[in-house]
C-alpha cells in the first residue's frame, strides 16, 4: 500500500510539472535572453546588469527583485533584500544597478566584492494578487531545462584587468603554503602585460629556498580572472626542486581595481605537495 500510494503523488507530481499553463497552477518567468550578468568593479556607479524574461502561466503584474549575497539560492524570503519593483508588459527587462543592489543590502555601492556573486531573485506577483517565486515553485522545477526558468539571477562583479594600475607594493595576507603573512613585495609595472601579472614571493628562503624565479599568472583583461601552469618558482633544499605552481578550481582572480589577489594554487616538484591558498593586498 505505501509503494502504490508513492507512486500515484509521483504520477501526481508530474502532472503538474508537465504544463503550467494547461493546470492553471500558477506562473513563471522564462527567459527570452541575457543582456549581461556581470557588474564592473571599475565602474560601480553605472554598472548593471539585464534580462528579458516572458511570463508563462497566469497573467503577470509585477516582478519584484531581491537580492542575497553569495552564489547560493537562498528559499527563505526572511534573507532576501528588496531591491525595486517593476511592472511587467510583455517581454520585460530587467535590470538592476549595482547602486539598487548595494541599497538593498544597506552597504556603500564600493561595499560591494569584487568576484563575489549576488542572486537576484525574481518574485511574480499576477493579476489575480497571487505570489510565485523560488520559495513557493520549488528547485525541482527550476532545475528543468525545459522551462528555462528565470525565477533567479546571478550577477557577479568583475574588474577589469590593468596592468599599470596591478603594479605596486603588495602585502601577504594569506599564505597557507609557505606561511608569509605580512611580507611585502614589489610588482614592477614593467613586469605585466596587457594579460599578465608577475611576482616573486616563492620560495621562502628561511624553508630551504633557493634559486628564486618570478610566476607568471595569465588574466583575463575583461574580467580579472587567473590562471597559471607549471610556474617553476623554485627550489627547497633538502625538501625538493623545481617546484612549480599552479592555480585549481575557481575563485582565482587578480582584481587591479582594489588591488586585490587571491590565487588557489597547487605546488608540485619531484611530488604533489597539495593545494594552498595565497591571497595578497596592495598597500
Amino acid at each position: 500500500m505505501v509503494a502504490a500510494g508513492l507512486g500515484m503523488a509521483s504520477c501526481e507530481k508530474v502532472k503538474q510539472v508537465a504544463d503550467f499553463n494547461n493546470l492553471g497552477i500558477g506562473s513563471y518567468l522564462t527567459k527570452v535572453r541575457v543582456i549581461n550578468d556581470q557588474l564592473n568593479y571599475g565602474d560601480l556607479n553605472n554598472t548593471s546588469v539585464s534580462v528579458v524574461v516572458a511570463e508563462k502561466g497566469s497573467p503577470v503584474e509585477k516582478i519584484t527583485i531581491y537580492v542575497t549575497e553569495g552564489a547560493s539560492k537562498v528559499k527563505d524570503r526572511t534573507k532576501w533584500k528588496k531591491v525595486k519593483e517593476v511592472p511587467y508588459s510583455g517581454e520585460t527587462t530587467l535590470t538592476s544597478k549595482a547602486t539598487e543592489i548595494a541599497a538593498a543590502l544597506g552597504i556603500p555601492v564600493t561595499g560591494l566584492k569584487p568576484g563575489q556573486t549576488y542572486m537576484l531573485y525574481n518574485q511574480i506577483t499576477t493579476k489575480d494578487g497571487k505570489v510565485f517565486d523560488i520559495a513557493n515553485t520549488g528547485g525541482d522545477f527550476e532545475a528543468i531545462s525545459n522551462y528555462n526558468m528565470a525565477l533567479t539571477f546571478p550577477a557577479i562583479i568583475i574588474c577589469p584587468y590593468n596592468p599599470t594600475q596591478a603594479a605596486g607594493n603588495y602585502k601577504v595576507l594569506v599564505d597557507q603554503w609557505d606561511q608569509m603573512e605580512g611580507t611585502v613585495i614589489t610588482v614592477a609595472a614593467g613586469d605585466n602585460t596587457a594579460t599578465t601579472f608577475k611576482f616573486s614571493l616563492y620560495p621562502r628562503a628561511s624553508y630551504g629556498g633557493i634559486n628564486q624565479k618570478p610566476i607568471t599568472v595569465t588574466v583575463n583583461a575583461a574580467t580579472g580572472a587567473a590562471s597559471c601552469s607549471n610556474q617553476v618558482y623554485g627550489d627547497y633544499t633538502g625538501f625538493d626542486s623545481n617546484v612549480a605552481a599552479s592555480t585549481v578550481g575557481t575563485g582565482n582572480w587578480v582584481f587591479s581595481c582594489s588591488g586585490s589577489v587571491t590565487l588557489r594554487l597547487n605546488h608540485k616538484g619531484g611530488g604533489d605537495w597539495g593545494n594552498y591558498l595565497l591571497q595578497m593586498q596592495k598597500q
